[in-house]
């Protein structure tokens, strides 16, 4: 048996349009709410209380949006999702627009939990 990756690509866009069409407004809105509100606290945990070597360049790549201009940010991320074949069915939905914001606010929760986590004190996080 002979497998391509046309058809591949092809059952990975059919269950990508079966799952954008089974997701209700509201179940959009939780898991915007939940990436935005989770994803800073994970990058900014990894950025102040780990001794990784490469959590300068997170902390870099966490500024990335905000030194982006919006329309160029904006235009990149069209751009990618016209040239992806996966995210293809994404392209015309509100789910595109909740990706674009979940990047653009993304800065802003971890630089203030960023500040939260650098005044807790080691003793506080262990209890």
């Amino acid at each position: 048996m002979k497998m391509n990756l046309d058809g591949t690509v092809a059952n990975i866009q059919s269950t990508a349009n079966f799952l954008v069409r089974q997701t209700s407004g509201h179940q959009a809105h939780d898991l915007v709410l939940a990436v935005t509100s989770h994803l800073p606290q994970l990058i900014a945990y990894m950025i102040v209380k780990t001794r990784h070597a490469g959590r300068w360049l997170l902390d870099f790549l966490s500024w990335l949006p905000w030194s982006i201009p919006g329309i160029l940010l904006g235009v990149a991320l069209l751009w990618t999702f016209l040239q992806t074949r996966i995210f293809l069915p994404i392209y015309g939905t509100i789910y595109l627009l909740m990706i674009a914001m979940v990047i653009k606010s993304m800065p802003f929760g971890t630089q203030m939990i960023k500040s939260v986590l650098i005044q807790l004190g080691s003793d506080l996080e262990e209890a």
